[in-house]
């Protein structure tokens, strides 16, 4: 399990990106104590590890075991929500210190022509997982929308120092149509799209400049 040896030794001695980074709180699953036991008793290196790192991005949940040392071994399954054929086993070798020069091979859930233990995996728990992800994304949608209010309200206010977290939540919304009702009298209601907040942030950033320049 890579990312829990040393942070010197998983910044210095292996330069390749960690590719299970546990980006989320895999409890919310619903399915967790399940799927997590059937994975490690089903997947030989998960077994012998007695556990599994994860992750979840572009819409892939992958679980596995990365090495942390040369000789140890790489394996990874990979649930593909944008398209089950694509779901895949990636297996292989760390030949570098710190589990570095891994060579490595993958599989896709098309490639198997016959029933076996991974197909089996990926056809009990893909419908299952897919739904608790969906959940997750739907509440993580949530809280941008209600930080996004908040920056709008903020900036409504003239609170131009408090808004240096508009940046990182703009790159969360991309597409995301969003309805703000600031409470009040008339609470008015503000269709907000993609392009109109780039714009407004652009706005925002050179407010900012201004002020701290004393302008």
């Amino acid at each position: 399990m890579r990312h829990r040896i040393s942070g010197i030794e998983a910044r210095l001695g292996n330069p390749d990106p960690i590719k299970l980074a546990n980006n989320f709180d895999i409890e919310q699953l619903n399915c967790y104590k399940e799927f997590g036991d059937e994975a490690i008793k089903k997947f030989r290196v998960l077994r012998y590890s007695e556990g599994f790192d994860f992750n979840f991005e572009n819409n892939i949940l992958s679980i596995g075991i990365e090495p942390a040392y040369m000789d140890e071994e790489l394996q990874i399954i990979g649930f593909d929500f944008n398209d089950k054929q694509n779901s895949y086993m990636k297996t292989g070798i760390s030949r570098g210190y710190y589990g570095s020069k891994i060579l490595e091979k993958i599989k896709y859930y098309k490639d198997y022509k016959r029933k076996n233990v991974f197909k089996d995996f990926i056809d009990k728990w893909y419908d299952v997982l897919l739904k608790d992800t969906n959940k997750i994304q739907d509440k993580k949608g949530n809280k941008v929308k209600e930080e996004l209010v908040k920056c709008f309200v903020e900036l409504a206010e003239g609170l131009y120092d408090n808004l240096v977290n508009v940046e990182p939540i703009l790159s969360e919304v991309s597409g995301i149509e969003l309805n703000c009702i600031k409470n009040g009298d008339r609470e008015p209601k503000i269709i907000i799209n993609e392009d109109f907040v780039k714009f407004l942030v652009e706005e925002i950033m050179k407010e900012k400049e201004n002020i701290k320049n004393g302008k």
